[in-house]
């Protein structure tokens, strides 16, 4: 019984220690092997299979080279496998005799209305049952004298009763020979299929010899043979018409033979026969096996070699790949004609082998192995000291596109003088960008190097310079407080006057500038009745001069004042509606959720950064929230159920929308034709990427956000 092969499951069910894994091919898998057992002269043998065709004999963890062993293993196990069953012998010789008698079926004659067997009957009104036909006569025809042996016949061929045509005449006696060497052949079938499938049926593998496959052979040519017969006889002129109207024609009655038997006995013939190919090639399948276990002895040898030689190689690739990754690194900023030609020539050499490999050319790809090692030796250390000072330089610059990005975003226009220094470092740093992307001498490096040092340290500085300027973070605090105070008051007016978002919005845009007012009326108030006070009491006199110089300090007082609150309303917007980074993130971080506002009112907008953004925060144990805003309103977007591209919810108004976000950090991200990233604290902290598809791809925002963690 064929079995697919689990080799180690095979290895464990026969106790074997024999490994057919080491006989396997590269481009072979051994899910294509599959195995037999065999017994043979000497016990219990397995026979492997590839892809169903035999490549090896083992026994034990022996594997079988001799012919003689290999001849009897196989013949013993296609004796038991294919030769006929004693069952099958029966029904074969039970089907011959059912055949044979169906030869015995009476015909009615309705013209004498007599039964008869016709062939009998056939052969004796021919003298077939007289005498058979001589082919050695000297006669007209062999079957002269035996049709002339009987009055009918002869009457036939002699007195017209056929016609007196030569040729019919012939043909006539030609049908009468037919008919007299099929029979014959009929009944030597016939003895033959019942006399060997007799001598078949007992046999043992141990009775098995050559003549044992002719005798088998032979009663499958009669059982062929019968069908054949049939046939011929049913085709026989003998059985045809001879005359041209219908009714007396034929000169025998039609045969009724039993054609199921006569096709099931040629049906079977033929599938014993396919079936018996290998026992009878035996001695051939025995040579191929042979052949085949030397091809196998060769693959193993092969498959070793092959593996010692795999395993240098792919050392070798990973100190390529190794080698490559640095020298992709230092190339990136570095110009160096000797270092490419040094990382092609390794690269050379590692294909060489690897073909070389592959060829079977083992002695030349160790060669080439060891001459990749010398090269890759020199390279390395070649490459080392470049790798090094790249790396920080490549740590540098990565910290001064970053730090500039972040020094822009918190440093103010008007704050003249550190802006004028941002843009003077700014410049220089574009010089080194530009020199950098064109690549750099190695005598540079560390030159360059040393400037984006100290680029960063400068950047580092100007905002450091920046976030401890008096006045700038006193006008922070202040503007953090005016908004809460807005805020307070505009929630408290909402909630008497039971409005809406909306209502509290346009509340919170004038409770500022009207404070401000107020703030200026107590103050003139105030003053006005303290002059009043004091001319009352006679403490100020007005005479002409006098009064005239209180007009000016009336005038002058109520200009100072209202134009410090213009001023500082002016101020205080500004600093809230273009807020810095650093006011942003203060007021963000302080916040544990945050909302991030996809705009696709002026086109579509991708939400890769959104979901970066997303990460990024989450890292930052916040909550966010992303909605989408588009010309029919605003919808929630959920990304909790992993989706691509967030799972839609009801859509609400945008009003609504941000009266459910309230005072959260929010982020909006949108289509522009100018690329800007700007700032808001007021209302609530916001952030604005705004710009073409490749800048908000970028997502600035979110580098300095992962940077800020």
């Amino acid at each position: 019984m064929r079995r697919f092969l689990a080799l180690m499951l095979l290895l464990v069910s026969l106790g074997w220690s024999f490994n057919i894994q080491e006989y396997i091919g590269p481009n072979e898998s051994a899910k294509s092997v599959t195995y037999l057992d065999m017994v043979g002269p000497n016990g219990a043998y397995v026979m492997y299979y590839l892809n169903n065709e035999p490549i090896m004999l083992v026994q034990g963890d022996t594997i079988v080279t001799d012919k003689e062993i290999i001849v009897p293993v196989l013949q013993q196990y296609f004796f038991s496998k294919d030769f006929p069953k004693p069952a099958e012998l029966q029904e074969i010789r039970a089907r011959m005799i059912s055949f044979n008698k169906s030869r015995e079926n009476l015909y009615n004659d309705k013209n004498v209305n007599e039964y008869f067997p016709p062939e009998d009957y056939c052969k004796q009104i021919t003298g077939l049952k007289v005498r058979h036909c001589n082919e050695n006569e000297t006669m007209y025809h062999p079957c002269m004298t035996s049709c002339g042996a009987v009055p009918i016949c002869r009457r036939s061929i002699l007195e017209g009763g056929i016609t007196s045509s030569d040729k019919t005449t012939y043909n006539f006696l030609e049908g009468i020979l037919s008919l007299d060497k099929e029979t014959i052949k009929l009944d030597t079938y016939a003895d033959g299929v019942v006399n060997i499938t007799t001598k078949l049926e007992g046999m043992r593998y141990s009775d098995y010899n050559a003549d044992t496959l002719k005798e088998l052979n032979t009663m499958l040519s009669y059982m062929e043979g019968v069908q054949s017969s049939e046939t011929s006889i049913e085709n026989n002129i003998l059985f045809s018409d001879l005359l041209s109207s219908a009714g007396l024609q034929s000169y025998c009655g039609p045969v009724n033979y039993s054609k199921e038997d006569s096709r099931w006995l040629a049906t079977t013939a033929q599938t014993i026969r396919a079936r018996i190919q290998n026992l009878a090639n035996v001695d051939s399948i025995a040579d191929m096996v042979l052949n085949r276990t030397k091809e196998r002895e060769k693959i193993k040898v092969q498959i070793k070699t092959q593996s010692e030689f795999g395993a240098k190689f792919d050392d070798m690739d990973k100190r390529y790949s190794y080698l490559y990754t640095r020298y992709v690194k230092v190339s990136k900023y570095l110009e160096d004609e000797g270092l490419a030609n040094d990382i092609n020539t390794l690269k050379a050499k590692k294909d060489s082998a690897r073909d070389d490999i592959y060829r079977g050319n083992y002695n030349k790809a160790d060669l080439t192995i060891k001459q990749f090692n010398v090269l890759a030796d020199s390279f390395d250390q070649k490459l080392e000291g470049y790798f090094n000072i790249t790396s920080q330089l490549e740590e540098y610059k990565t910290a001064a596109d970053k730090k500039m990005i972040l020094a822009q975003w918190d440093i103010e226009i008007n704050n003249i003088i550190l802006s004028q220094q941002l843009q003077d470092v700014k410049i220089r740093k574009e010089n080194l960008d530009n020199k950098l992307a064109a690549k750099i001498k190695p005598e540079e490096l560390e030159n360059i190097t040393q400037q984006y040092g100290q680029i960063v340290d400068e950047i580092d500085e100007i905002i450091q310079a920046k976030r401890e300027h008096t006045l700038d973070t006193v006008l922070n605090k202040v503007v953090m407080a005016a908004n809460a105070y807005s805020d307070i008051v505009a929630s408290a007016y909402v909630s008497m006057s039971s409005g809406d978002y909306q209502q509290k919005k346009q509340a919170h845009e004038v409770i500022l500038p009207a404070t401000l007012v107020m703030v200026d009326l107590v103050a003139i108030s105030a003053f006005i009745a303290a002059f009043i006070y004091m001319v009352g009491s006679g403490r100020i006199r007005l005479r002409k001069i006098s009064a005239m110089l209180w007009s000016f300090i009336f005038i002058a007082f109520f200009l100072s004042l209202i134009g410090a609150s213009a001023a500082s309303y002016i101020l205080l917007d500004k600093k809230t509606n273009n807020a810095s980074f650093d006011a942003f993130y203060y007021e963000m971080n302080a916040s544990n959720t945050t909302a991030i506002i996809i705009d696709t009112t002026n086109g579509v907008v991708s939400d890769a950064c959104a979901k970066s953004l997303k990460n990024t925060l989450e890292l930052q144990n916040k909550t966010v929230y992303i909605y989408n805003y588009d010309i029919g309103g605003c919808t929630l977007k959920d990304y909790t159920k992993g989706a691509e591209s967030g799972n839609m919810t009801t859509g609400m108004s945008v009003e609504a929308c941000e009266e459910k976000m309230g005072a959260m950090p929010r982020i909006f991200i949108k289509n522009a034709d100018a690329d800007s990233t700007t700032f808001s604290v007021k209302y609530y902290p916001s952030a604005t990427i705004a710009g073409r598809p490749e800048y908000m791809q970028q997502c600035l925002l979110d580098v300095i956000l992962a940077e800020s963690q």
